[in-house]
């Protein structure tokens, strides 16, 4: 019989840097970068860090590295979903081992703009503006075609 894993309350920044597979001095210097990330410090002047830290570390790599934001485009985004009180349900997406797979729940729900929302975002991953381009033409096109629809409605009912 296994017993389950215990959660711990906090981690040191060894741990941190294997669970994210991000080094310590780089966490140390997003510390310096982003004023949100602050982990606590023990009586021996070590950084502990809690969950939130963790997800929030995640999250910081995830826009860095995957969707290729520069550090002050992520301490920009931060900023407007700390300002909208959007931050706390984007970290949910997030668990201390990393992004939770999410995909599975939500995909019977997905309207075909998200999926195209989804293929425009894994055929164009630069981050350029091509990108908007492509997404705001899907979205018109989608627009165009549910107006087309709603007239050939409005004509049966008349």
């Amino acid at each position: 019989m296994t017993l389950p894993k215990i959660k711990k309350l906090y981690y040191s920044i060894s741990e941190v840097s294997k669970m994210t597979d991000v080094k310590q001095p780089t966490l140390r210097y997003w510390e310096n970068e982003f004023s949100i990330l602050q982990p606590g410090k023990n009586s021996a002047g070590n950084r502990v860090y809690k969950e939130y830290d963790i997800k929030l570390i995640h999250f910081i790599k995830t826009l860095l590295y995957s969707r290729k934001l520069t550090i002050n485009g992520a301490i920009d985004y931060i900023n407007q979903l700390m300002n909208s009180n959007e931050l706390n349900s984007q970290l949910q997406l997030y668990s201390i081992e990393g992004l939770v797979n999410h995909e599975q729940s939500t995909a019977e729900n997905t309207t075909p703009v998200e999926e195209d929302v989804k293929v425009i975002d894994n055929e164009t991953n630069d981050g350029s503006e091509d990108r908007i381009i492509l997404l705001l033409s899907k979205i018109n096109q989608e627009i165009h075609n549910l107006t087309t629809y709603l007239n050939e409605f409005l004509k049966e009912l008349n």
